[in-house]
């Protein structure tokens, strides 16, 4: 009985449910149930950052999408209590392409337990922004939109009012920017630090390289730029200043300023006034680098001005510095040992009325020059001086010089005037005066380096010299150009000569050497008794007059320079845009032939026009003829009218007829291009047109009569060919010598190999007897077939007879006039004053 009673005990303990009331058991499960459900709003509270972020993303690129007028799509967002990660967050817009890698959000968790969300931090890593200033204009007034319309929203629902979604600080790092403007375009890599409650933010810049859209190739690059903005009163605080360091802006092809550092400073928001506090060097910049410059700073400009240069100063500073400390400007400059050459100065800018006034100084010294249109040899020891007083109207384009004075060594060439250089060709303008005051005639040619004039070498002056010039160059009125000069070379004398370009040796017999363009030399014996040379009065006097036709019309009447057909010159080349033709004379060709060279440098042109002004001093106006006539080259080593005559006709310079005279006279501007036709056998027809349109200018200009025109004109040109041989390799040679590299130069001359100095270089043992004619003119033909006019043969006289001879006519003086001949009815005077020989 007991066991039995104890089992049933234990039975009822064991179901605790059993024999109670069935209102507990329903209390029980729900209770059970409660914990439960709380259990699970625990799991679903924790875990709801996650299931709704797909939700809050799909908002945000709506919502923002929607405001900002733009698309917006987010690549991934992760989100925890703690804030959320927004990765590849993309937005387009009319103009604007940005991608931000990734956008870390915190929020306050202590906010959370009063049921309040707030942003604290938002950090923006990395990615691109590309855009046009329009674009990103257009989105930033959307931005201040969607601002405002936050703060107003007072009257939002709980959630709203519950939100704060502006951080106390925003971080930007590492993005990446392009915005361009038209032909602007400005590219660099963009870090930030904002604090919206205080409305600053801190902007940094690093990588910056601007094209400024100057029709150039020369952008501005910046290692850093920061600058610090702050709004007040719903706009920008001023002043703003930009902070720059490693700024670099190309000066030309090879140089810039570089390692620039220092402010500039926009005083209100349209920068109409600005600050500049700036120092820097120069150096080389590679595509994309910046130079670092080394020893401090070269330069400096300070100041502060109106923009539209309205009123202001800046003070531009640079000590003198020894070029050894830019390297890298050394390396593409011009110079060679110039380490120890200096550079300095200083420069004041005055800004008024939109217009710049300029005053400064700059000292150069010690430079070595080293330029192929400078000259042969590297020119030593150049320095000089300038002094500058000016004013600048960038938007006229204009430039009014009160003064510049270029100073060396005593002797100052002085210059004022103004100069137009506008946009359109037909407005621009170019007047100017220059003048050297009167200064010794030796203290000019010592100021000169010796290596730019080595010709120059052994000649001694006395004397004072002085020079003036004046160009007025009215593009609208091209006609109208005045060109004057007066050069006070007169009061120079020469009292010592080096022997090569003596008086002596040009009026005695020489030997002639140059080298060819392929390198030979040739020999031409300036003396009686050599094949090469003919007196100029055993020279057609149809040679003579044609080459005073093509080359030089004011010959026999001008000192050595036509300073009318510089005139005429100067206003044709203005307006073709480009140089058509030249004003050089005989003289000058001479001098280039005999004594020079043909380079075209700077060096040759100062050489030729001292010696132009020596020779005229020096020889008669036959000798010079002479000697231009005897040494010119006609065509591939052909040089002087004696070989050329028997070369193209199997004559004597003294039996050439006025039309062969003219196609002598035409191959001269390209000898050996021009000897094409002489291989070919016979003028092309266009070429021919020209000789003959040179005789009917010999017939106008009275170098030959009517009656000698006719009979000449009716004549072909036919060439001697019996130098010729084959006609291929007569054309190969015009190949070789125009594909040859070196320059024509007088071995004989003041610029030779010096090789055969003394007695050996060629004083010749005969000289000729000067000549007092202009030359002979040989007898017209007695019969031309087809002509009238012109004796028959079988008229009286027979074949034997000479026919009609015109006799070279007795000269007068030059300079001398009689009333019944004016002009002296030299046929040089037929040119009108500054007529141009012939147009090339």
């Amino acid at each position: 009985m007991v066991e039995g009673s104890s089992s049933r005990r234990r039975s009822i303990a064991a179901s605790p449910t059993r024999g109670r009331p069935r209102g507990a058991r329903i209390a029980a499960w729900v209770g059970l149930g409660l914990v439960v459900i709380v259990i699970a709003l625990a799991i679903a509270l924790v875990t709801a950052p996650r299931w709704g972020a797909s939700r809050i993303k799909s908002e945000l690129e709506e919502r923002v999408g929607r405001r900002l007028d733009a698309s917006v799509e987010i690549g991934q967002l992760d989100a925890s209590w703690s804030g959320a990660q927004l990765r590849k967050v993309d937005l387009h817009a009319e103009g604007v392409d940005l991608r931000v890698d990734r956008v870390d959000v915190s929020l306050d968790r202590r906010s959370l337990w009063s049921a309040r969300v707030e942003v604290t931090e938002v950090e923006a890593h990395g990615g691109y922004l590309d855009g046009t200033r329009g674009g990103l204009e257009k989105l930033a007034h959307e931005l201040q939109d969607l601002e405002r319309d936050l703060a107003d929203d007072h009257d939002g629902g709980w959630l709203r009012r519950r939100t704060r979604l502006t951080p106390d600080a925003l971080e930007l790092r590492g993005l990446s920017f392009t915005v361009s403007d038209d032909a602007r375009r400005v590219t660099g890599t963009l870090a930030a630090t904002a604090e919206p409650e205080q409305r600053r933010v801190e902007l940094r810049a690093s990588g910056l390289v601007a094209e400024l859209g100057l029709g150039l190739d020369r952008p501005l690059r910046a290692a850093s730029l920061r600058t610090s903005l702050e709004q007040r009163d719903g706009g920008l605080r001023f002043p703003i200043t930009l902070t720059v360091a490693g700024l670099a802006a190309d000066v030309d092809a090879n140089i810039a300023v570089a390692g620039v550092h220092g402010s500039v400073t926009a005083h209100d928001r349209r920068a109409s006034e600005l600050s500049v506090e700036l120092a820097g060097g120069f150096a080389e910049i590679d595509a994309g680098d910046v130079a670092e410059i080394e020893g401090g700073d070269l330069w400096s400009v300070s100041g502060r001005f109106a923009r539209d240069l309205s009123a202001g100063k800046v003070a531009v500073e640079m000590d003198a510095f020894e070029l050894g400390r830019v390297p890298q400007v050394l390396a593409r400059l011009p110079l060679v040992e110039s380490e120890g050459a200096t550079v300095g100065g200083e420069l004041e800018l005055d800004f008024g009325d939109g217009v710049a006034e300029l005053d400064g100084e700059l000292a150069l010294d010690g430079l070595n020059v080293s330029h192929h249109l400078l000259a042969r040899e590297i020119v030593r020891d150049v320095g000089f001086t300038v002094g500058i007083d000016a004013q600048v109207d960038p938007a006229a384009r204009r430039v009014e010089l009160r003064r510049l004075a270029i100073g060396r060594a005593g002797v100052e060439l002085l210059a004022h005037g103004e100069l137009v250089h506008a946009a359109e060709r037909e407005q621009r303008r170019y007047q100017v005066d220059l003048r050297v005051p009167a200064v010794g005639c030796q203290a000019v040619l010592d100021a000169i380096p010796r290596e730019l004039v080595p010709g120059f070498a052994g000649f001694e002056l006395d004397g004072e010299f002085f020079a003036k010039l004046t160009l007025d160059a009215d593009f609208s009125d091209l006609d109208a150009l005045k060109l004057d000069a007066e050069i006070g070379i007169e009061g120079c004398r020469v009292s010592g000569a080096p022997r090569l370009a003596s008086a002596e040796r040009l009026n005695g017999g020489f030997v002639h050497r140059v080298t060819m363009r392929d390198g030979r030399t040739r020999r031409v014996g300036l003396y009686l008794g050599s094949s090469g040379y003919t007196p100029l009065d055993g020279i057609s006097r149809y040679m003579t007059e044609a080459v005073l036709t093509t080359e030089d019309g004011s010959f026999r009447r001008h000192d050595g320079f036509n300073r009318s057909q510089l005139e005429v010159a100067l206003r044709r080349n203005l307006k073709s845009g480009k140089v058509r033709i030249g004003a050089s004379t005989i003289t000058m060709q001479m001098v280039k032939n005999v004594l020079l060279s043909h380079e075209r440098t700077l060096s040759r042109k100062m050489q030729e026009l001292f010696l132009t002004w020596w020779v005229e001093q020096a020889l008669s106006k036959q000798r010079i003829m002479e000697l231009y006539l005897n040494v010119i080259e006609f065509g591939p080593g052909i040089y002087g009218v004696s070989d050329a005559s028997r070369h193209y006709f199997g004559k004597h310079p003294g039996e050439l007829t006025s039309l062969e005279a003219a196609y002598l006279a035409s191959m001269l501007p390209s000898p050996v291009r021009r000897h094409v036709h002489y291989c070919n056998g016979q003028l092309s027809e266009r070429f021919d047109a020209k000789v003959r349109w040179i005789h009917d200018l010999m017939l106008e200009r009275e170098r030959i009569t009517a009656e000698e025109h006719a009979v000449y004109s009716a004549m072909p040109i036919e060439f001697d060919l019996f130098e010729r041989g084959d006609p291929e390799l007569c054309l190969a040679e015009i190949d070789t010598l125009m594909a040859g590299t070196e320059t024509q130069r007088a071995l004989s001359g003041l610029l030779g190999d010096q090789s055969d100095d003394g007695a050996s270089l060629d004083w010749a043992p005969r000289e000729a007897p000067p000549s007092r004619t202009w030359g002979v003119r040989p007898p017209l033909p007695t019969f031309v077939p087809g002509l009238d006019g012109l004796p028959d043969p079988s008229a009286d006289g027979g074949d034997d007879s000479p026919g009609p001879r015109l006799e070279p006519p007795t000269l007068e003086p030059i300079g001398e006039r009689t009333p019944d001949r004016p002009d002296n009815r030299d046929p040089a005077n037929s040119d009108a004053p500054g007529r141009p020989a012939m147009d090339e």
